[in-house]
């Protein structure tokens, strides 16, 4: 096949494919026109040259149009990260959903199993006792009762469960990876999007900028993680009405908080986890309430319903210290358990 052929030979060379060629290529591979052979012979040249924004925007271009929507009313916000990060922390980006649906907005949470930790978003709520695998009725009932739904990648692209194996073979993250937090089903208004690598701010930003939103921050903490941190200086990238801002640096002494250290951000297993999370919403202070809060903080500015971060971290603080979140959760566990 002559384009496959072009294309191969432009990566071989280390040269960026152009959006189309990148459109041409995703469409092959989710179509299965091209053998396993092939696919992992080019997800491998990818990433020996790194992504560009050409190849992931081609991507999720392709994607969008397969994937099935879910309509939700209100401007929708999300967090997601591309993972990858192998830091194996706390369902920092869960907890922050739910603490952001006690303060009030309207959250569609993408997500999937574990990458690199023991725990995925969908690995913990289902040890909390909240089935995310759940069809889109009863998703829109729950969410306009509290605010909050969990949207499991897998049932709105099928189409990536034809390369499943595929990226399961190779022994690195693949561009698969860094197109996830850009594929959610609902229509966003608002997103924080963390990416592991820093020189994925860019190419983030310039997707986010073509994706509608009213309003999102692409964040990446210097010590890799794929969230705001206080374990380090964060980088970010402010988009607003499709246009993105020069990086910025937040440390968490900037804001008034402690630094602290990768072990006390620790995750564990699914079970650990939701323990930990219950503790969390029950008042217990720390460095994974810190890192929550200002998520919550900063999802709350891209929002505009504060004016800075350090506002946003006073109001979810106040919203843990009131049990808003506690309720929150019980509220969502106790949704399935009449499901059920």
């Amino acid at each position: 096949m002559k384009e496959i052929e072009n294309i191969f030979k432009k990566l071989l060379n280390k040269k960026d494919l152009s959006i189309l060629e990148s459109e041409k290529l995703f469409d092959l591979i989710i179509n299965q026109s091209i053998n396993s052979v092939v696919i992992s012979s080019l997800l491998t040249l990818l990433n020996i040259k790194g992504e560009s924004f050409n190849e992931i925007y081609g991507a999720v271009k392709i994607l969008k149009k397969r994937a099935k929507k879910i309509q939700l009313s209100g401007d929708l916000i999300d967090t997601c990260g591309t993972g990858g990060d192998n830091k194996g922390s706390f369902n920092i980006s869960t907890a922050t959903a739910i603490l952001s649906a006690a303060c009030g907005l309207k959250v569609a949470k993408h997500g999937n199993k574990s990458v690199t930790s023991k725990s995925g978003s969908s690995d913990v709520l289902a040890s909390l006792g909240i089935d995310i695998k759940i069809d889109d009725n009863v998703q829109k009932k729950l969410f306009k009762k509290n605010n909050i739904c969990f949207l499991f990648a897998p049932f709105y692209h099928e189409s990536l469960q034809k390369v499943k194996d595929i990226r399961g073979s190779l022994p690195f993250k693949t561009i698969f990876n860094l197109l996830g937090p850009l594929l959610n089903p609902a229509n966003l208004s608002y997103q924080l999007l963390g990416v592991g690598n820093k020189e994925n701010l860019e190419t983030h930003s310039r997707c986010i900028s073509n994706l509608n939103l009213k309003s999102a921050w692409i964040v990446h903490s210097l010590k890799g993680y794929d969230e705001l941190t206080t374990i380090s200086p964060n980088l970010i990238i402010k988009v607003k009405n499709g246009k993105a801002s020069k990086r910025i640096k937040v440390s968490p002494q900037d804001l008034g908080m402690e630094y602290s250290t990768e072990n006390h951000l620790k995750g564990g297993t699914a079970d650990e986890n939701a323990y930990i999370m219950h503790r969390l919403f029950e008042g217990e202070t720390g460095a994974i309430r810190d890192n929550v809060i200002l998520n919550t903080a900063a999802w709350r500015e891209i929002a505009c319903i504060v004016k800075n971060l350090k506002e946003g971290i006073d109001l979810a603080s106040k919203n843990i210290d009131n049990f808003s979140a506690k309720h929150k959760l019980e509220n969502l566990i106790n949704e399935f358990k009449w499901i059920y």
